[in-house]
């Protein structure tokens, strides 16, 4: 394209629209049957301000969105490595060219499950401990009550996004084989 002096229309940055969140959520999941060039905007889904399609697309619900106070967006995705098959439909889905099943924070039922990836996040090894994997690989046990350099270890928010887990979400911790059947079985 450059040879023949032809500017790639793709290089341009997208146009956004930014858009109060109730707005956005309310047009998720609708559909539109006829094609209005000048209602095409209103399509937009608004990505660059809330983004959940992974959990909207994740055919086996392993993608959770969870209220974490303290981000610039309130609601954090937090994947379930229990419920998850890797099929990649939340990459394929993914505008922001991510791979959610292994970019998101983690939630491990199973010790061999937890050994078996590289993903950041947590395995509940009993009451308020868990084991920890950082995103540069460092992996180590934080109980919610230690003193504060071991919790220093963790980000603070991996701290923060802990702390709703266990407050407002613990029927995601499933800390042994047979919670994660009984999940299943329901």
């Amino acid at each position: 394209l450059t040879a023949q002096g032809i500017t790639p229309d793709y290089a341009r940055p997208h146009p956004t629209v930014h858009q109060p969140a109730a707005q956005v959520y309310q047009r998720r999941g609708l559909l539109i049957a006829e094609i209005n060039g000048k209602a095409e905007g209103a399509r937009c889904l608004s990505c660059q301000d809330i983004c959940e399609i992974c959990t909207e697309v994740c055919p086996n619900r392993a993608n959770v969105a969870i209220t974490v106070p303290g981000f610039s967006d309130p609601r954090q995705i937090v994947h379930i490595d229990g419920l998850c098959n890797e099929c990649n439909t939340c990459g394929t889905f993914c505008p922001h060219a991510g791979l959610p099943y292994k970019d998101k924070l983690t939630v491990f039922w199973t010790r061999e499950d937890f050994d078996d990836s590289t993903n950041p996040g947590f395995l509940p090894l009993g009451e308020h401990t868990y084991l920890v994997r950082m995103p540069g690989g460092d992996v180590f046990e934080h109980s919610q009550a230690q003193d504060f350099q071991t919790a220093n270890k963790m980000t603070d928010e991996m701290t923060r996004v802990l702390d709703v887990l266990e407050g407002s979400y613990s029927y995601l911790l499933a800390p042994t084989e047979s919670s994660a059947a009984e999940v299943y079985a329901r």
